[in-house]
C-alpha cells in the first residue's frame, strides 16, 4: 500500500524529465502499454519520452505516438542523455534489466526513481517502486488499472490510451 501511495504522489508531481522504456524487440503489449502511459502523462501535464532498446515491427506503426519513440540502436546518445536527465524512469513489461540489452547500464546507473510496471512472474528487484501483478493478462491491463483505479483518472482515458 505504501508503494501505491508513493506511486500516486510521484505521478501527481510535475516532473520535466520522465523516461518510459520497455523490452528489446517490443511487442504490442510492450509498445502499447508504453504509449498509453506516455499519452496519460502528457494529459497530466508532464513531459515523458519513450525509449525502446531496439526497433519494433512495422505492423505496430498504427499506434498513436509511435513516431515519437526513440530507438536506442538508432539514437544512443539522445537516449542516454534523456536517461541521465530523468527524474523518473518507468520500466514497462519486462522482469529484468537484462531484457533491455544495452539500455541496462544507463538505466541501472541512473539516479532517477525507477518504477517497474509488469505482469511477468518473478521480477528482479531493480526498481524503487513496483506495480506488478502476474495474474494480469498484460502490462497494458496494469496501465489501465493504474490510470482508472489508482490515479482515479478514468475520465482521461481517450481513444489513444484505450487503443
Amino acid at each position: 500500500m505504501e508503494q501505491i501511495a508513493r506511486l500516486k504522489a510521484l505521478i501527481n508531481q510535475p516532473f520535466q524529465n520522465i523516461v518510459i522504456t520497455t523490452h528489446h524487440k517490443p511487442d504490442a503489449d510492450a509498445l502499447g502499454s508504453s504509449l498509453a502511459l506516455w499519452k496519460y502523462l502528457i494529459l497530466k501535464k508532464q513531459y515523458p519520452r519513450v525509449i525502446t532498446p531496439s526497433d519494433y515491427p512495422r505492423f505496430l506503426h498504427w499506434m498513436r505516438g509511435h513516431e515519437q519513440v526513440i530507438n536506442f540502436e538508432v539514437k544512443p546518445d539522445e537516449a542516454k542523455g534523456l536517461i541521465e536527465k530523468a527524474d523518473i524512469i518507468f520500466c514497462c513489461d519486462f522482469s529484468s534489466l537484462k531484457r533491455i540489452n544495452d539500455l541496462e547500464t544507463p538505466v541501472a546507473n541512473s539516479k532517477a526513481i525507477k518504477i517497474h510496471i509488469d505482469h511477468h512472474l518473478e521480477p528482479d528487484t531493480f526498481a524503487d517502486i513496483v506495480y506488478s501483478d502476474s495474474s494480469a493478462s498484460a502490462t497494458a491491463e496494469l496501465i489501465y488499472y493504474l490510470i482508472s483505479d489508482v490515479m482515479q483518472d478514468r475520465h482521461l482515458i481517450d481513444p489513444d490510451i484505450a487503443s
